[in-house]
C-alpha cells in the first residue's frame, strides 16, 4: 500500500493547495519578520505624524477658521458619521446571518467602533479579527468560516465602488486631466470584472494555483448570494453607508466653503474607501489624503483645503469612535470573556 503524505506527490489536490498556501505565508510568522514589520509600521506612523504636523502649521489660519464654526455643524457631522457606523456594523451582521448567527445591535456597534479605532493604533486591520473572536466565543461561529466571507465581501464592495466611480465620472462631466481619465476607467472596468467574478459561477477550483483553496474559501460567500433576501439587504445597507460617507464629506466641504459637487465628493469617497482595503499605514493616513489631493487637482480645486476637510472628518471619526468604544466596549468584553453567562 502506498503511504500518502499530505505534502507529497500522492496528496490530494486540495491538500497540496492548502499546504502550498501555508508554506507561502509561514515565513510571516517568524519572530524577526513580525518585529521588523511592526517596527516599520511605527516608523511610518512617526513620519506621517510629522508630515501632518508640518501640514497643519502651514495651514494654521484655515484650521483656526474651521474651528470657529458653530457647534451644530460638528454635531450634524457626528450624527452622519454615527449613522454610517451603524450601517458598517449591520454590514458585518448580515454576513454572519448567512451562517445563522444574529448579533444585538449594541454589540455590533461596539465591535465596529473599537475595531475601527484600533486601526489607528495597531498594524493591519483590527476590526475583522475582533469581530471574528466575538463570533467564535459568543456564537460558536469559527473564524475559518467567517473571515473568508468577510474578505470576499470586501473584494465585492471594492468592485461595486469601482463600477459606481465609473458611472459617477460620466455624470460629473468632462475633466481635462488624462491621469484622472485613466484612473476612473481602471476603476470602472476593474470593478465590473470583480463583481462578475464573485457573482457568476466561475470555476475557481480548476485554477492551477490555489484553485481548490480559493474555491473552498468562497463557500460562505456563495451562501450569501444564494439568498436574495440576505444579498439584497447587504447591498442596501452598503449603498446607504456609502451614501452617508459621501454626504458627510460633501457637507463638510460645503461648510468650509469648498465648491465641491456631490458627485465629486462621492467619487473621492469611494476611491478612498477602495484604497484603504489593504490598510498599509496607521488608519490609512497618507493614502486617503493622497487620493483626496489627486482628485482635488483633477477637479480644479484647492488640494490643501480638500485634504483639510478630510482631516476634519477624521477628527469627527476618532472622537465618535472613542466615545462609542468607551460606552459600549466594557460590557462587550465581559460577554466575550464569559460567553456562557450570556446564553
Amino acid at each position: 500500500m502506498t503511504n500518502v503524505d499530505a505534502h507529497g506527490d500522492n496528496a490530494a489536490p486540495g491538500a497540496r493547495d492548502e499546504a502550498g498556501a501555508a508554506r507561502q505565508t509561514n515565513w510571516l510568522a517568524r519572530p524577526w519578520v513580525k518585529r521588523g514589520l511592526t517596527l516599520g509600521y511605527y516608523v511610518l506612523a512617526a513620519i506621517i505624524v510629522a508630515a501632518l504636523v508640518q501640514f497643519g502649521r502651514s495651514n494654521w489660519d484655515t484650521i483656526a477658521r474651521m474651528a470657529e464654526k458653530p457647534a451644530w455643524i460638528w454635531l450634524v457631522a457626528a450624527g452622519l458619521y454615527l449613522l454610517a457606523l451603524i450601517c458598517r456594523g449591520i454590514w458585518f451582521d448580515i454576513l454572519a446571518m448567512a451562517f445563522g448567527a444574529r448579533l444585538p445591535l449594541r454589540d455590533s456597534v461596539a465591535l465596529t467602533a473599537s475595531g475601527l479605532l484600533g486601526n489607528y493604533l495597531l498594524p493591519g486591520n483590527t476590526a475583522l479579527p475582533l469581530r471574528s473572536l466575538y463570533l467564535q466565543r459568543v456564537h460558536g461561529l469559527s473564524y475559518k468560516r467567517f473571515i473568508p466571507i468577510a474578505l470576499a465581501a470586501f473584494v465585492f464592495s471594492t468592485g461595486a465602488y469601482g463600477v459606481a466611480v465609473g458611472l459617477l465620472a460620466l455624470g460629473v462631466g468632462p475633466v481635462s486631466s488624462h491621469a484622472y481619465l485613466v484612473v476612473v476607467s481602471l476603476f470602472g472596468f476593474g470593478g465590473v470584472a470583480l463583481v462578475l467574478l464573485l457573482l457568476l459561477p466561475f470555476p475557481f477550483g480548476k485554477l492551477p494555483i490555489l484553485g481548490r483553496f480559493i474555491d473552498k474559501a468562497l463557500e460562505g460567500w456563495r451562501l450569501l448570494i444564494a439568498s436574495r433576501r440576505l444579498l439584497g439587504s447587504w447591498l442596501g445597507v452598503e449603498l446607504i453607508r456609502a451614501g452617508l460617507d459621501a454626504t458627510l464629506f460633501w457637507a463638510m466641504a460645503r461648510m468650509f466653503d469648498v465648491p465641491l459637487s456631490f458627485g465629486q465628493a462621492a467619487i473621492i469617497t469611494l476611491v478612498k474607501d477602495c484604497s484603504l482595503f489593504f490598510r498599509l499605514t496607521p488608519g490609512g493616513f497618507g493614502v486617503a489624503e493622497g487620493v483626496q489631493a489627486f482628485f482635488a487637482i483633477a477637479f480644479g480645486l484647492d488640494a490643501s483645503r480638500i485634504v483639510l476637510v478630510g482631516l476634519a472628518g477624521r477628527v469627527v471619526e476618532i472622537i465618535c469612535l472613542t466615545v462609542v468604544t468607551a460606552l459600549l466596549m466594557p460590557a462587550l468584553k465581559r460577554k466575550i470573556g464569559n460567553p456562557a453567562a450570556t446564553r
